[in-house]
């Protein structure tokens, strides 16, 4: 269980991080 938790936080905070460095990406190209 606390395995599973970890797990999923670990991914959510990847997955948030990757959009958040798509985001400032566009940006920039747009800039």
């Amino acid at each position: 269980m606390n395995h599973t938790i970890k797990e999923a936080t670990v991914k959510r905070f990847h997955y948030d991080s990757y959009d958040q460095l798509w985001t400032h990406l566009a940006d920039f190209i747009a800039a």
